[in-house]
């Protein structure tokens, strides 16, 4: 391998450990034989796009690499961390060597440092990016709120992506083929499957926005029942123009749907969450 020149500053903040507050080492550009590297185990994205594939080894065999790979050592070999789409358009091109930054980095750093390269450069599917953010929840063990740090992402970010997972299967591959987007069906979430299926027609043939959604399932047939409720207590709580700014500043607080039921002499107030670490949220803000 041939040492070329050192890395530069943005790829090495990435890579920085700043949790054990030591200085970045010093990485270089080397040109490594492609035979010797490997794919991230962890990478987050399951899907690669031939044809894109295709017109970035073209754009690579014409204008050259502009941003080497990110490596790491794995046993005899070298792991992908960053760049797995260079790295096949490589391969394409049949090239016998590529150029790489090599970094040691932790194997529970991978899926991480791979999900934040990815969200930069935007891509990955919307159920790609959530599964990847639900692996490093659990594996990390770490609440949404730190995840979101990690990543540059709100808290609220975090759990709406997640929350992606609860719809049924056939919503997870529209999700990820960018059939439909997330705002779309993030109304469906605690539906009947049934429901969602039906509904799910309409969005596409339509073309329905999150709107358009939000009032679709507001008033179907299942839901009727509830919505009898409550229209009747948003209609109390909204001819009263002290309560209705009473929630919406209860809203703002809390960071998530708040409905005060009820009069200004007797009521109830309703606060929603959709996770353990939404919920101790809000009793971390009540206290």
């Amino acid at each position: 391998m041939n040492k070329k020149k050192s890395l530069g500053k943005g790829l090495a903040a990435l890579l920085d450990n700043k949790e054990n507050d030591q200085k970045p080492e010093e990485t270089y550009i080397f040109e490594m034989e492609i035979n010797k590297i490997i794919p991230n185990q962890k990478q987050p994205r399951s899907f690669f796009d031939e044809e894109k594939i295709q017109e970035l080894a073209s754009s690579i065999d014409q204008q050259g690499l502009i941003e080497p790979i990110v490596v790491s050592p794995s046993g005899n070999n070298y792991e992908i961390i960053a760049g797995e789409r260079r790295y096949r358009a490589f391969k394409l091109l049949k090239k016998k060597s590529i150029p790489v930054y090599i970094k040691n980095c932790p194997k529970d750093k991978f899926l991480e440092l791979a999900l934040i390269e990815n969200i930069q450069r935007e891509n990955l599917s919307p159920i790609e990016e959530a599964r990847a953010l639900s692996i490093l929840l659990e594996t990390q063990n770490i609440t949404h709120e730190d995840l979101g740090k990690k990543l540059g992402k709100s808290r609220i970010y975090i759990t709406n992506s997640i929350r992606l997972l609860k719809l049924p299967e056939k919503i997870l591959d529209l999700l990820h083929n960018k059939t439909i987007t997330p705002g779309q069906v993030r109304p469906l979430i605690g539906m009947p499957e049934k429901n969602i299926l039906e509904i799910i027609d309409n969005i596409i043939s339509q073309k329905l926005s999150s709107r358009d959604v939000e009032s679709l399932v507001k008033t179907s047939e299942h839901q009727s029942k509830v919505n009898v409720s409550r229209e009747t207590n948003i209609k109390k709580n909204h001819n009263n123009p002290d309560l209705k700014k009473i929630e919406t500043q209860l809203i703002h607080f809390f960071e998530s749907k708040v409905k005060i039921k009820g009069s200004q002499n007797k009521g109830k107030i309703e606060i929603e969450y959709f996770s353990l670490d939404e919920l101790n949220n809000l009793i971390k803000k009540i206290l």
